[in-house]
Parts: structure tokens; C-alpha cells; sequence
């Protein structure tokens, strides 16, 4: 391994134009030195932005550069296993987006080919989701501390007012091409949010509903079928006794975005918007912004991770491929369930 760590950008969109990017290169021990879209134009105008040497619209070229140490793989979940085989298996570090894969089976082959990579000396790790990061530290030593007592529910809520409008075009999102069958709107995003502090899901109850079936396919285009609900709630049962409900509702205005954590002595919420955090304990009079104190406000910093796993300053990826993993068997389980209307339970569980 160089001093310097050479890193090819594969997918950037607008969160990693707008947080990974900047981010990488304020790490004095990483350049960035080509970017990949699917379009060259794109590309290009990329690392234009960045001043990134080179850009490229074939990310298989990425792959076979011999001055790319480790690549960060942001594209959608469609093409996550392709990209990151191929990266392991030419000897790249790779940093995946959030959401693995399409299937569970796709997650299991890609942990089963970074576990395989690990012993030559390959890293691999998932991005952490980057909303709700900042205090998630914190709410984690709070519940672990007894803060909450018992703590009994957490409910995460995603309202957004994208498909609010019937002849808003049909969002990528509500296809199952790009995110893959089980994953709607930001249903999984929550639940990995949501995991650290309830466990792993046992079994799902989920519910979901489509108002509008058809929308155009892109400005002015034929209406096309909708193939993934615009609101879902699932209730988990997980394996430390708490009930955790996931609401993810894309056609309401004036949401708000939030997880509540409710336990048997003290309640908090956690508004995402603002990044603030509100609680209570028991007899006090009402819910009033909590003072985090300064070594549990940890920000976003999954970049500095990935460096520090690839120099042997981290042992441990803090979000790893078996994390995607059991994220996905909970996705597909709350899949099956609003399709069966039925309790099901997750990854095989009896």
C-alpha cells in the first residue's frame, strides 16, 4: 500500500457530490484520482467540480487501474454486487453505499466474497446511513446506561411529499429495477438506523398501500405501473423485547421526520430535519432539547473510517457487509408480509 491512499469514485450523485467527495479530500492521505458515471458527460463534469484527474464512463476501467488503491461504490443498489465483486477480486478496498444489494441472496454472495478478500488483505465496509448519526452514539449509551429503564418501542417516521402529486412522474425509487424488489422508498434506511438500538427483527407485521398505480414515466411520458407502495408501516418484534414500527409515508406534506424511543422511565425524540434531540424523564413537566455531551456527538465520518480500516488504524468496519445482510432479510420479510397480510419472520427464524 502507497503512503497515500488512491481512491476511484464509482457513482456520483447528489449524496456523494455532496458529502463523500468533500469529505475524502479533506483527508490529508487520500486522492481521489478518477470518477465513474454512468454517463461521460456527467463524469466529467464531476471532476471538473473536484478537480479530479480523470473521469470515465466504464467502471470496469476503475477496476483495472493499477493507481486505484480502493474504490467507493455509491451508485444505486442495481449494480452494488457486480461492482463490488469485481473490486475484490482485482484487490480493491471497497466502500459501498448503504443499501447492499436487490436480494438477500445478493448480500450473502458479497459478504461471503469480502470475508474471502479479508484474508488477503482486502477491506470491505457499508456506509453507515448519515441520517441520525450525530446523536446515535449517544442515545446508544443511554439505553445501555439505564437511562430509559426498560425501553419498550421505538418508532422511526420518513414523511415526504414526493409522489403527494398524482401526475408527479413515477420516481425511480418506485421501481423495481434500480433498488430492487423489497426495498421501498427509505424503508431500509430507517431500519438500520433504528437497529442499534432495538436488535435484531424476530418477525415483521407490515401493512402498505398504493393511492396512485400509474404515473408517467418521465416528463410528458406514458403512465406506467407503480410497483412499490407509497406508504408502508411495519411493526418488528426484535430479539431484545422491543417493539420497533417503521412508518415510511411519501405522499404527505408537511411531515416531519423523526425516531421516538419510549422506554418505561424516559422518553426521547430525535427530529432529523434539525438534527435536534428532545427527551424527558418521568415527572418532569414536558420535552426539552438534551445537552449531548461533547464525546457523544459524533458526526458523520465514514470516509476517515474507511481510510483508517485500510491503514490497520481501525480493526473493525463499524457498518459491515453482514449488517446489509440482515438488513435485507428484514426487507424482504416486511415485503412478504404486506403481500400475505401475516406475521413473518425474518432470515429464516423460527
Amino acid at each position: 500500500m502507497p503512503d497515500r491512499i488512491r481512491l476511484g469514485i464509482i457513482g456520483a450523485g447528489g449524496f456523494t457530490k455532496g458529502r463523500v467527495l468533500p469529505n475524502f479530500q479533506k483527508l490529508p492521505d487520500v486522492d481521489v484520482v478518477v470518477v465513474c458515471n454512468r454517463h461521460l458527460e456527467s463524469a466529467q463534469h464531476v471532476a471538473g467540480q473536484f478537480n479530479i484527474p480523470d473521469a470515465t464512463d466504464n467502471y470496469r476501467a476503475v477496476l483495472e487501474r493499477s493507481d486505484v488503491d480502493a474504490v467507493f461504490i455509491g451508485t444505486p443498489p442495481y449494480l452494488h454486487k457486480e461492482a463490488v465483486l469485481g473490486a475484490l477480486d482485482t484487490g480493491k478496498h471497497v466502500l459501498c453505499q448503504t443499501r447492499i444489494a436487490l436480494t438477500p441472496e445478493e448480500a450473502h454472495e458479497m459478504h461471503e466474497a469480502a470475508q474471502a478478500a479479508a484474508k488477503r488483505g482486502v477491506k470491505a465496509m457499508l456506509a453507515r446511513p448519515a441520517p441520525y448519526a450525530r446523536y446515535q452514539k449517544y442515545l446508544s449509551h443511554l439505553i445501555q446506561s439505564g437511562h430509559f429503564g426498560e425501553l419498550r418501542q421505538v418508532m422511526g417516521y420518513c414523511i415526504w411529499p414526493n409522489y403527494a402529486k398524482r401526475d408527479t412522474p413515477r420516481d425511480y425509487r418506485q421501481t423495481h429495477g434500480v433498488f430492487g424488489p423489497y426495498n421501498a422508498m427509505q424503508l431500509g434506511l430507517y431500519w438500520d438506523v433504528m437497529s442499534p438500538w432495538v436488535g435484531m427483527a424476530q418477525r415483521v407485521l407490515a401493512h402498505g398501500h398504493t393511492f396512485v398505480t400509474e404515473r408517467p414515466d418521465g416528463v410528458g411520458g406514458p403512465l406506467a405501473p407503480v410497483e412499490k407502495p407509497d406508504s408502508i408501516t411495519a411493526i418488528a418484534e426484535t430479539d431484545r423485547g422491543i417493539v420497533a414500527s417503521n412508518v415510511q409515508w411519501w405522499a404527505g406534506l408537511f411531515g416531519t421526520n423523526r425516531v421516538e424511543l419510549y422506554g418505561e422511565e424516559a422518553t426521547a425524540i430525535y427530529y432529523n430535519q434539525d438534527d435536534l434531540l428532545v427527551g424527558a424523564r418521568a415527572g418532569d413537566a414536558k420535552l426539552e432539547p438534551m445537552n449531548v455531551p461533547a464525546e457523544y456527538d459524533d458526526p458523520w465520518h465514514v470516509e476517515a473510517d474507511f481510510a483508517a480500516l485500510i491503514r490497520g488504524d481501525l480493526q473493525d468496519a463499524p457498518f459491515t457487509f453482514m449488517d446489509g445482510i440482515r438488513n435485507m432479510e428484514y426487507l424482504k420479510a416486511v415485503n412478504e408480509s404486506v403481500n400475505e397480510g401475516r406475521w413473518v419472520d425474518v432470515g429464516g427464524r423460527s
